[in-house]
């Protein structure tokens, strides 16, 4: 359910419950001598800030963990899991509740591996590339002769989403990995003690959500209809489109013939949690991967890149190998032909991407 935020529902009784018998697991798991693997599919936020907007519409919170919170005496199978909660507020004053990440890093010992995973939080303009022991930020705009009219303008969006998501994605990754953030001095200036305007550009691309859904300005319809194609199969709606793409290069689509094949999909109303409404794309390659092939691609990338570089490759268990970029609604903010064009050489794009990893995955 690639909509849901969990921040609504945060600290709720189901919330409670659940991980109530998470910490008793895992401390029955920290028992015995061998190291154990935790996986969690749908991982969310390390923590949750019950003052945020999100959590008070709902107040699920005060149902649950406040009543814990307030209780006296606490039972003693609670008492880890409420120490773990308090762990994460100053003082007696509840504001923030830990995730299940947070919990499973907790109680985890030396040896013990946890895998987090959580889609929308990768659907970026940027991949986390790690090389060489070190995490970085890597976006980049492939330009050729059919492209052109919107490179510049891609570039420009890639710059300013960069700027904007860096420091939520550092927070999160120090959060899951238990690091500090790299804090580095301007060479004149010193350290900052305030975000400057560019850290604030990223309010120019969130949209305040309605109640009725973004309808883009992109014919999805006449794009799967094209008679200049690179795909094999395409259906559209007002806020999907989904195309079947050559996974081998000389896959033509001659009926009867049988060929492991890419998907592309596109959706219009699942926003991100960060930039509001947009579109949601993801390329799903076939073959049996795992996370390192993800990151093995996003390297790649930043080497020789075959088409733009505006998102990153990921590994889930219920989808597979797919590279997943969000683009905010403000990409698309001219209309018109422009919109429906730009989203079509998104598509080529992707195709052609397809292509490259499986030349990569096949050497």
């Amino acid at each position: 359910m690639l909509a849901y935020r969990h921040q609504f529902h945060a600290g709720n009784f189901a919330d409670v419950f659940k991980h109530i018998l998470l910490v008793r697991l895992l401390l029955a798991l920290g028992r015995k001598d061998k190291p154990y693997f935790y996986l969690d599919t749908h991982a969310g936020t390390g923590r949750y800030d019950l003052t945020h907007p999100w959590a008070q519409k709902l107040d699920e919170f005060r149902d649950g963990i406040e009543r814990v919170w307030e209780r006296a005496p606490v039972p003693d199978p609670v008492k880890p899991y409420l120490e773990a909660v308090r762990a994460q507020n100053a003082g007696d004053e509840l504001r923030f509740y830990p995730g299940s990440p947070a919990l499973a890093r907790r109680f985890a010992r030396p040896g013990d591996r946890i895998v987090l995973t959580e889609l929308n939080r990768l659907a970026t303009f940027s991949a986390c590339v790690l090389e060489d022991g070190r995490i970085r930020l890597h976006a980049s705009v492939s330009v050729t002769e059919n492209n052109l009219p919107f490179a510049k303008e891609l570039a420009i969006h890639a710059m300013s989403l960069q700027a904007a998501d860096a420091l939520p994605v550092a927070r999160w990754l120090s959060e899951r990995l238990g690091a500090e953030e790299d804090v580095s001095e301007h060479p004149v200036n010193g350290l900052r003690t305030a975000p400057d305007e560019m850290l604030g550009v990223a309010l120019l691309y969130k949209r305040k959500r309605q109640e009725s859904v973004w309808t883009p300005p992109i014919d999805f319809i006449s794009v799967a209809t094209s008679s200049n194609r690179c795909w094999l199969a395409a259906t559209a709606g007002t806020h999907s489109f989904t195309a079947e793409l050559p996974f081998m290069p000389d896959d033509i689509g001659r009926p009867g013939e049988e060929h492991p094949r890419a998907r592309f999909q596109t959706w219009t109303d699942k926003p991100s949690p960060l930039f509001g409404i947009g579109a949601l794309m993801l390329l799903r390659v076939p073959g049996e991967f795992d996370a390192r092939t993800a990151n093995f691609l996003n390297v790649a990338e930043t080497v020789s890149p075959d088409c733009h570089q505006l998102g990153a490759w990921c590994h889930r268990a219920d989808w597979g190998l797919a590279f997943v970029t969000f683009l905010p609604a403000l990409v698309f903010q001219r209309g018109g032909p422009y919109a429906t064009n730009l989203f079509e050489s998104l598509v080529w794009h992707s195709a052609s991407r397809a292509l490259w990893a499986h030349s990569l995955l096949t050497e």
